[in-house]
């Protein structure tokens, strides 16, 4: 296009050029939701539905206690604790776990479970200050970056950041998984460690105990250990020496109410089946879900002061209904 002129080849030109690129970015779009859908078919349902099919619709797994390096407990035969929660655009393949006849699915979720122990091993004062004061870390850090007028979207986006950034998460992890700008990702990667510092001054102290011992030690006095480190794996090591603190110290307080509550709990009207990381799965009776929710909460708040001393507040938030993907507050 020259000035004052218009070249009527190059403006068809451009116009296909556009076209090409937004079928190409169309179809692109449609092969990643199949991709996901796929995914969900091949590990969620093709191997389930003949297990149920075999017991009259009960699917049944293996809990492996030294399954992972983190610390956590594992599932397999089906891993029932990678059935996804509900996303848009995805079936509710948890929809398909549904109770028996006159029970309800009653979760039980300790709430930032892992963000709650770093406060804790921490002691950085202003992530303590937080949960001492009883208030909504995730509605906090939304308000600090995006304002006040804070959507919905935004503060799920500071949800997922804020649990991935402790663990050296990166802005590039962020947007593939989350679908979050990159560059809003560096901004709110950066504004959370200036704002916990002592939580940045920990995790050097915990880096330095990893490279002088190849040794790192739950407050349950789990070990993670690392026989060989490199200049090449140096950086994994640490991810995963300072991910192992928080991980496997909430899990071990999920698994230390999970055996508490099979004697405060009232077997006949409760069955308990299942942990998933910070959380306790179960079937209860009608009517009794108030009463076993309460001592689910006072039994996982207590867990942190009875094993380990811990005073620092821990929550459980109990939901209920008539199938594990369709959960609402008692």
């Amino acid at each position: 296009m020259k000035a004052g002129r218009f070249n009527f080849g190059e403006i068809l030109d451009r116009v296909v050029e556009i076209e090409r690129y937004q079928r190409v970015k169309d179809w692109a779009n449609v092969f990643y939701d199949y991709k996901k859908l796929e995914k969900q078919r091949s590990t969620y349902l093709q191997g389930m539905i003949p297990k149920a099919e075999a017991t009259g619709g009960w699917i049944s797994t293996s809990i492996i206690i030294h399954g992972t390096v983190t610390g956590r407990v594992s599932s397999r035969n089906p891993n029932l604790q990678n059935i996804t929660r509900t996303k848009p655009g995805l079936p509710n393949i948890r929809k398909l776990f549904t109770a028996p006849k006159g029970m309800l699915v009653i979760q039980a979720d300790y709430s930032q479970a892992e963000l709650r122990c770093i406060a804790q091993m921490s002691s950085d004062p202003e992530l303590t200050r937080i949960y001492e004061q009883g208030l909504d870390l995730h509605n906090i850090a939304a308000a600090r970056f995006y304002g006040d007028n804070y959507t919905k979207e935004q503060r799920n986006n500071t949800k997922n950041m804020q649990f991935g950034v402790a663990y050296e998460q990166s802005a590039k992890t962020f947007q593939e998984k989350h679908d979050i700008p990159e560059r809003e990702a560096e901004q709110f990667i950066k504004w959370w460690w200036q704002t916990f510092r002592g939580v940045r001054t920990w995790k050097q102290e915990v880096n330095q105990q990893i490279l002088k011992t190849g040794v790192v030690t739950s407050p349950f006095g789990r070990k993670r250990r690392f026989h060989l480190i490199t200049n090449e794996n140096k950086n994994e090591v640490l991810r995963e020496g300072f991910n192992f603190l928080p991980q496997s110290t909430a899990s071990d307080l999920t698994l230390h109410s999970f055996n508490k509550l099979f004697t405060e709990l009232d077997q006949e009207r409760i069955k308990l089946v299942l942990t998933v990381h910070d959380s306790i799965v179960g079937y209860v009776q009608e009517g009794y879900e108030t009463g076993a929710g309460k001592i689910m909460q006072e039994v996982m708040a207590a867990t942190p002061n009875d094993k380990l001393g811990w005073s620092f507040p821990f929550l459980a938030e109990i939901v209920v209904g008539h199938s594990w993907g369709e959960l609402g507050e008692i």
